[in-house]
């Protein structure tokens, strides 16, 4: 069993391991040919449960990971703008999200990504739900999930390691890996509004 909170405190403090264990899981899964992402049951939710007892940030900066490929300090990381809503475990969106998904516990962040703004390929620390749960886990145990919140507007794109995600439809619901790098660009004149979730 892996133990996250371990992996991520000895990352912290400079080691690889975390990263290389990452990169294993990663080069299996594309050696395997199996897909970045999984398509799940669609889920509806509404604006009204979002902004209920919420407050958005309006200028979240991508922080860290623990897998990347190239200069961490590039504008695609540095100066890849988010506007980011927090719904710890007790909020209703989260728990409609846990019953959706089958977990007891789970954190979720609305992540509205305006025109021109990118982030570059990561994998998530996962501090968010790690600051909530208090709790060890292993990785492998954790639900990983994204609910697009509008229609696909031409020029948006997820990446799911080779895979590519466009053209979805409100409500549409995907899952991936832990290990799994994942990017996002918006090269629309839209906003693109999406809801991640993770869950245990």
């Amino acid at each position: 069993m892996l133990s996250w909170n371990k992996l991520i405190k000895t990352h912290q403090n400079g080691s690889k391991i975390l990263t290389k264990i990452t990169q294993q899981r990663y080069k299996s899964h594309i050696e395997n040919n199996i897909k970045g992402y999984q398509k799940y049951q669609p889920i509806e939710i509404s604006q009204k449960l979002l902004d209920q007892d919420s407050e958005e940030n309006p200028e979240y900066i991508f922080q860290d990971t623990n897998y990347h490929i190239g200069n961490l300090k590039s504008d695609v990381y540095e100066k890849s703008l988010l506007q980011k809503t927090n719904y710890g475990n007790n909020h209703p969106v989260t728990q409609k999200l846990n019953q959706h998904f089958g977990k007891t516990f789970g954190f979720a962040v609305r992540n509205v990504q305006q025109p021109g703004q990118v982030v570059g390929p990561h994998s998530d620390l996962n501090g968010d739900f790690c600051r909530e749960y208090k709790r060890e886990f292993d990785p492998d145990q954790l639900c990983k999930g994204m609910v697009m919140l509008e229609d696909w507007k031409l020029g948006q794109a997820l990446t799911f390691g080779v895979s590519a995600l466009v053209n979805w439809k409100k409500n549409d619901c995907i899952t991936f890996p832990w290990y799994m790098p994942h990017s996002t660009a918006n090269a629309s004149t839209f906003d693109r509004p999406v809801l991640a979730y993770i869950g245990i």
